[in-house]
């Protein structure tokens, strides 16, 4: 089993998976949860996952000081600073580090999330003796075109790692988390994680797959991380060169100096033309390798512009295949030579290179 760290503050929340490590020590940023200071959070998986070191100090567990005692799915700790509670720890455990997520189909009007049984997603999440979800937690809003949220609680509603303050509107790709409860923004309708302490009112929620992107939005480029499912193959077979055209034997070349200087032109005219066959070939693969991974620039300007990459799993043989750096590689323009081919086809061979 892996065992999830979820670590809440008062403005922002995060989730870390605890690596197959003997120690790791992870860092609460001040800028990303708002506190005074950065909170590192050290680890030991030695008979199982516990906190070690300084930050045991400031940690309780159930309301009295952490003892060193190995961590389990439930467990619920506080992290004090300046004598408040900073952070609050939820530890959780799964058998996969990729979560399972269902689709649903979403009618307008206003979905309610909390522990109350007449709740759309009705969701109960407890720890060291403490309710997180109230009766009518959040309000999830759909007009027919755009979601929004309301925060309805005490303990709060985080959008993409934020707490709202009230309400917000909610983009296609935008992650809600409630406490443990994950929901994913899509095309008329949502992603919900598979959570345990979790229900889903049948009327209100219709299973059914929604399209990946939002109807009716222009894109005018496709961009993603991983090789698009129709590409054009690139060309490897190996390209044979016309024969180099034929000299005079080196007596004749010596005293004709003028039949000398017309087997240069035609040899120089001869290379130009197998030069531009290979660049051809390697332009044609330098093409098919920019369609298939899209540089970093590139991807970056729709993933700033709000819309998201996380529309892949496991299951895809190309999972987590993306473009890593920049560079020439090997133009893949094989020449098919003779024993006897010139020295400069093997020279031109080496040198020709797609721009990666």
């Amino acid at each position: 089993m892996l065992t999830l760290l979820s670590v809440y503050s008062e403005s922002a929340r995060q989730d870390f998976l605890l690596p197959a490590a003997e120690n790791v020590t992870l860092c609460a940023r001040a800028e990303r949860f708002g506190l005074g200071r950065d909170i590192a959070l050290t680890l030991s998986a030695a008979g199982g996952w516990h906190f070690t070191g300084p930050c045991t100090a400031s940690l309780r567990h159930a309301g009295v000081p952490y003892a060193d005692q190995p961590l389990k799915a439930g467990d619920s700790l506080a992290y004090y600073l300046s004598g408040r509670v900073a952070l609050v720890l939820l530890v959780r455990q799964q058998a996969s580090p990729f979560a399972a997520y269902d689709r649903y189909r979403v009618r307008p009007g206003s979905i309610y999330i909390g522990s109350a049984a007449d709740c759309g997603l009705q969701f109960t999440f407890s720890s060291g003796g403490q309710q997180y979800i109230t009766q009518y937690h959040a309000e999830l809003r759909f007009d027919g075109t755009s979601f929004g949220i309301c925060d309805r609680s005490r303990n709060g509603v985080f959008v993409n790692g934020r707490r709202v303050r009230g309400s917000a509107a909610l983009a296609f790709g935008d992650e809600v988390d409630i406490w443990g409860l994950s929901l994913v923004i899509l095309n008329g309708g949502l992603a919900v994680r598979r959570t345990p302490g979790l229900t889903v009112a049948s009327g209100v929620l219709t299973p059914g797959n929604q399209p990946a992107v939002p109807l009716g939005a222009a894109l005018s480029q496709t961009v993603c991380h991983r090789a698009p499912r129709s590409l054009a193959p690139l060309v490897a077979a190996p390209i044979t060169p016309e024969a180099a055209p034929a000299g005079d034997a080196g007596f004749l070349s010596a005293i004709l100096p003028g039949r000398r200087a017309e087997q240069q032109t035609a040899h120089t005219a001869w290379l130009a033309r197998v030069t531009a066959q290979l660049q051809d070939r390697c332009d044609a693969n330098t093409r098919v390798m920019h369609a298939q991974y899209p540089s970093a620039a590139h991807c970056l300007q729709d993933a700033l512009a709000g819309r998201h990459l996380w529309q892949r799993n496991p299951a895809q043989a190309d999972f987590l295949t993306c473009r890593a750096g920049l560079g020439d590689v090997p133009s893949g323009a094989a020449l098919a030579l003779p024993a006897d081919a010139p020295a400069e086809l093997y020279k031109l061979q080496k040198k020709i290179r797609c721009a990666a």
